[in-house]
């Protein structure tokens, strides 16, 4: 494995564009300040494997190899003490993997946390006698690795076990030539792989052993370690935020929650080494890989292609040519593993597909992490903690004006870590969003935000607070215009956005509403507290009112608006939007009302016009109306795009007070259900087989079907091409496997086609020994 030069430097003014503030990151004790390596080209020598070992010899056209550290050229004496192996991977470590949690990794090197001690056997040509022999055990990260980098951790081999960190202690062999020595790296260690050297000190002088790529480990963050800063104290939230392969993504509209299952897979082959050439790629220094502040800004920026050529690139236009669906994607595997192999971009990725595989990063890495959505959740890029509405004098949307839109949902990352550039109030989550909206200190990353922050109004506190603070608490303007062109302020609708904030629950698939770790309960006075206190910061434009609503006179209230729409309805379904009206004044009123539906992504932009009526109602005192607006498929299918979402602008003024009124509503068509069929008795090591079975529910053929499948322990990412589907014809698949392992897994399935009809399906398979 290569790494870039660990000395990138950091901008002069000490808070970097990409890089957290590192001056603090891994002190050196006292005493540990050793002779720095010889020169650069013994050291390239030395990393490459041409460093003194007894069996050296000559080689043509090198040069002798030589000590490092000494300085001195030397032949060793064959009969002398030497180190002949080094073990990490046999029967020595026992249950080492069980005790740092990594037994799940699929990898053939060692994986350790930090601040965990971990054994290593050493393997000598003749006895240890600690009288007259020493030894030190040498990691090294990078080709440059210094002692006040971090990337050189040197540690003395001591005879008595020590209840600290940074040590090495025999714990048998003295007097034998197979010794036992016990390891703990600090809790504040670096992130990476590690190079490890034995360093043998005998009456004759230094043997250092050559490079070995079989002995190297991998170090992770240890959220089982309380004095490391992701420490997490409760044994169900590490189960779930670390150690959880698979998860549930929520989406729809805040009226019509519905969920996705994903496969995380932090733990499958390859993903490590992808994680960690993803820090690569994004030129990390080696130096900032403990901090996790450092580390998952970084991953925010590389995780999407924009401006530094990361994982994914975003598309939300509805035409995936050269690529693959957003909806399609099962888990972050493939798309890991293909950036890794290839090191372009993947084609395509939205909020939720970011957000998930930075979470696969997150996890693998050691970090607690969790999958964040916000329904409702606006897009504010001016910072004015608005979202507006332009219409013309006639009550109609404007609609090349109408840029702004409220999602109906967005999905960014929580990950759990004490923020030590910050008070101890502003520890525990921290929000991060990885899909490419703004830029911040010059590239497309977002966080990590204190949650804690974000709800206080603290929005003058690293990273991007404001960002995250107006996603949750934008308002709805509506603005009206002239016959001269000129626009006026109509209403205002506030506390719109930031509605049901959700994530898994640990242990079930239930959804767990965080909104409370956002945002005071609305209309409260800590809420209005946090508002004024973002604006007092300086860095919003405008302050909401803290009293109302709607910016509407109480006088001219008396006509109460609500749209809805049939819940549920399938893709292919006839869909029946309703408008309700009521005279709550004590005179009659005519109103004008305009209604239109449109297609939308779920990221509020219009895609497509489905319909539209005007018309005229009067309303006695105290009387109720309700009109209805049928939907057939023919009138909205070719108009959709992803989500199969729509929205319904109401618009109306009423002739006697000059009430207006306004009203939009968001809903989503249900994807066709995909249906899994799972054999009894399934058990390690034996074939079974699956039944995947789906109905086409669209009024048209499904051409270029693709189902793809994934699941932990049952089947790696597979994509399986079908033929066409006709108008409600069937597909049939069966899927052939093996477990290797016993257990609970979830199985995900997806299918997308052209045109865009797309599902997702999931289920729970148990494995039998």
């Amino acid at each position: 494995m290569s790494y870039p030069n660990n000395d990138l430097p950091l901008s002069p003014s000490g808070m970097p564009g990409r890089f957290h503030n590192f001056n603090s990151v891994n002190p050196m004790p006292a005493g540990q300040n050793f002779t720095d390596y010889p020169s650069k080209r013994r050291q390239l020598k030395s990393f490459f494997g041409f460093c003194l070992h007894p069996a050296s010899v000559e080689s043509p056209g090198l040069e002798t190899p030589t000590f490092p550290f000494d300085g001195m050229d030397k032949k060793w004496d064959s009969n002398e003490l030497s180190v002949q192996r080094v073990e990490l991977l046999g029967e020595v470590l026992g249950d080492t993997k069980l005790r740092h949690h990594t037994e799940e990794f699929d990898h053939t090197h060692l994986v350790v946390r930090r601040g965990q001690p971990f054994p290593i056997r050493v393997i000598l040509s003749n006895v240890f006698n600690p009288s007259e022999h020493s030894l030190r055990i040498e990691l090294c990260m990078g080709f440059s690795p210094k002692v006040n980098k971090g990337t050189l951790v040197s540690l003395p081999v001591t005879l008595e076990r020590q209840e600290d960190y940074n040590v090495a202690w025999l714990r048998e062999g003295q007097y034998s030539c197979m010794l036992d020595i016990e390891v703990t790296l600090s809790p504040k260690c670096l992130v990476g792989c590690f190079e490890i050297y034995l360093v043998l000190m005998t009456a004759s002088g230094k043997q250092r052993t050559r490079r070995d790529p079989e002995t190297d480990i991998y170090v992770l963050f240890n959220s089982w370690c309380p004095d490391d800063v992701v420490y997490l104290e409760s044994d169900l939230e590490r189960t779930e935020y670390v150690l959880n392969e698979t998860g549930i993504i929520f989406q729809g509209t805040q009226n019509q929650i519905s969920s996705r299952p994903w496969v995380f897979g932090q733990f499958n082959a390859g993903i490590l080494d992808a994680c960690l050439f993803l820090l690569d790629k994004g030129q990390q220094p080696y130096y900032g890989r403990g901090d996790p502040v450092n580390v998952v800004r970084v991953v925010s920026a590389l995780i999407n292609f924009n401006d530094d050529k990361g994982v994914l690139v975003g598309n939300w236009t509805g035409s995936y040519t050269n690529g693959i669906s957003p909806n399609a994607w099962t888990g972050s595997e493939e798309i890991l593993l293909q950036y890794h192999k290839t090191g372009k971009a993947v084609c395509f990725g939205q909020c939720w597909v970011f957000a998930a595989v930075a979470n696969t990063v997150f996890r693998c890495l050691g970090i607690p992490s969790r999958v964040v959505t916000n329904f409702s959740s606006a897009h504010d890029t001016d910072k004015s903690l608005s979202t507006d509405v332009f219409l013309d004098n006639r009550l109609r949307p404007i609609g090349n004006l109408n840029t702004d839109s409220i999602w109906n949902f967005h999905v960014w990352n929580e990950v759990w870590m004490e923020r030590q550039d910050l008070t101890s109030i502003y520890g525990g989550w921290q929000a991060i969003d990885a899909t490419p909206q703004e830029t911040s200190q010059g590239f497309f990353q977002c966080g990590p935000a204190s949650v804690n922050a974000i709800k206080q109004g603290h929005v003058h506190l690293p990273y991007d607070t404001p960002f995250l603070f107006a996603e949750v608490n934008s308002d709805r303007i509506y603005w009206i215009q002239d016959d001269f062109g000129h626009f006026t302020q109509l209403k205002v609708e506030e506390r719109i956005v930031g509605q049901y904030i959700s994530t898994k629950a640990v242990g079930s698939d239930e959804r767990n509403d965080i909104t409370h770790l956002y945002k005071y309960n609305e209309g409260s006075e800590k809420e209005r507290e946090a508002v004024r206190s973002a604006f007092q910061c300086g860095i919003l434009l405008r302050e909401r009112s803290a009293d109302s609503d709607v910016t509407e006179s109480p006088d001219s209230k008396d006509i109460v608006l609500t749209v809805r729409a049939n819940p549920g309805v399938t893709l292919g379904g006839a869909v029946t939007v309703s408008l309700l009206l009521f005279n709550q004044g004590k005179v009659r009123h005519t109103l004008d009302l305009c209604w239109q539906t449109e297609a939308t992504h779920y990221t509020g932009v219009r895609c497509g016009h489905v319909a539209q009526n005007n018309c005229q109602i009067e309303l006695q005192p105290r009387e109720e109306f309700k009109k209805e607006l049928l939907l057939k498929p023919q009138n909205y299918i070719d108009q959709l795009s992803d989500h199969s979402s729509m929205l319904v602008t109401v618009i109306g003024r009423v002739h006697e007070n000059g009430q207006v009124l306004t009203c939009q509503h968001s809903f989503e068509l249900q994807p066709p259900v995909i249906n899994i069929l799972i054999p009894d008795n399934i058990r390690v090591g034996m074939k079974s087989k699956l039944v995947i079975k789906y109905v086409n529910p669209a009024p048209q053929r499904l051409r270029l079907v693709v189902f793809r499948i994934e699941g932990p322990g049952i089947v790696r990412s597979r994509a399986v091409p079908h033929r066409d589907i006709p108008q409600h014809g069937k597909a049939v698949i069966n899927i052939q496997f093996v477990p290797s392992k016993p257990g609970t897994f979830r199985l995900v399935v997806s299918m997308s086609s052209i045109p865009l009809v797309q599902s997702q399906g999931g289920a729970l398979i148990t494995v039998l020994p």
